[in-house]
């Protein structure tokens, strides 16, 4: 992990810390990947769980994951990775995964988050960070049409097996 990442640092407009998501951090980690993959409504084999949380540890592997806690309880994390593309010699941030608990939203955890995931972003040379939403998300646009311009580009996906 790169040490930009390692280091805990506080957020104070929600009191927050976050830091680099860890081995010791599975347990929590968990709980909280738990709950965000059922909010969207997905299933996965329990090895999938075990496989993601062994990325984000691993140094060697594109895929980062910051944890933000206020005091000790876990109440979000964000999962990105580096993307190089042919318009741009610098690198930039896809965030993959956002996530905040319930009891956490609206009170400036998930804006926080973004900001520490740019704040990392910048700090490896990224230009731009960029994600994708649900199209019935409207809770999270508000913020994102906030904090970035939404662009017109649509997602295509095709399965390979």
């Amino acid at each position: 992990m790169p040490s930009t990442l390692e280091s805990t640092r506080p957020a104070p407009e929600a009191q927050l810390t976050f830091s680099a998501i860890s081995q010791d951090d599975f347990s929590a980690w968990r709980t909280l990947w738990l709950e965000y993959v059922g909010a969207h409504r997905e299933t996965m084999a329990p090895h999938q769980h075990t496989l993601t949380f062994s990325r984000l540890c691993a140094p060697e592997v594109n895929l980062w994951g910051v944890l933000a806690r206020c005091g000790q309880q876990p109440v979000g994390f964000a999962h990105f990775q580096w993307q190089y593309a042919t318009f741009s010699p610098e690198p930039s941030c896809y965030l993959e995964d956002l996530f905040v608990t319930a009891d956490a939203r609206g009170h400036g955890v998930a804006r926080a988050v973004l900001e520490e995931v740019r704040r990392i972003a910048g700090c490896h040379g990224a230009q731009t960070m960029h994600w994708k939403t649900r199209e019935d998300n409207v809770a999270a646009q508000r913020l994102y049409d906030r904090f970035a311009e939404r662009t017109n580009y649509l997602t295509y996906r095709t399965s390979l097996v």
